[in-house]
């Protein structure tokens, strides 16, 4: 279960954009979280995954894998970021995916989060992401 699991983002062609979730399941061990569930810690996580597709491309199918680990994971619930407009409880997800996956001005990303718990439960979501043009020199 995730608290802003869908959200559109804009940011200039080549810039990277961060990405906050708050990423809850029944085998996690960290807070809970009221009926959402406990948050997932770092060790929590078995595997980890981020890919990116161009939805604009001649093969939007063809995804871009993006490295990321358990560290995008964090050990306690947080507010800060932006995220007290959402809410007081807080993000224990934050992963910033370079600029060079948003190389194309006018095209919008998929961008698709996949985390398997160390007790098995797949968990995902997924943002959409503008690549707006520069601004002319």
């Amino acid at each position: 279960m995730l608290t802003n699991p869908y959200t559109i983002t804009e940011q200039l062609v080549g810039k990277s954009q961060g990405f906050m979730a708050r990423v809850v399941s029944p085998d996690g061990s960290g807070q809970v979280v009221g009926s959402e569930g406990k948050a997932i810690l770092p060790g929590d996580v078995s595997t980890i995954a981020c890919t990116v597709y161009d939805q604009d491309s001649q093969t939007p199918s063809e995804p871009f894998a993006v490295t990321i680990t358990s560290a995008a994971i964090l050990s306690t619930l947080t507010v800060a970021n932006n995220w007290a407009l959402q809410d007081q409880i807080g993000y224990n997800f934050l992963f910033v995916v370079p600029g060079a996956n948003f190389a194309v001005a006018g095209h919008t990303y998929r961008i698709v989060f996949e985390i398997t718990t160390t007790g098995g439960t797949p968990l995902g979501w997924y943002h959409l992401h503008s690549a707006l043009p520069k601004a002319p020199s």
